[in-house]
């Protein structure tokens, strides 16, 4: 088991690879908002929770 410190060592170096938040949240066991965190803490961009292209979900509307 990893050490937060180790955690989040892994997080920026696959943050830096140029991953999705949700590819290091399930390679490093986290959740997406502790690897924005750490990100944010990393980088001090107040977006590192927004979603990258990859991560957003198609939107489809249903006519009911």
């Amino acid at each position: 088991m990893l050490s937060r410190m180790k955690k989040e060592q892994r997080v920026i170096e696959i943050y830096q690879q140029g991953k999705t938040i949700r590819e290091i949240a399930q390679d490093v066991h986290i959740s997406f908002g502790d690897v924005a965190f750490i990100i944010k803490k990393l980088t001090g961009l107040d977006d590192a929770t927004k979603p990258k292209e990859q991560d957003k979900l198609p939107v489809t509307l249903s006519k009911d």
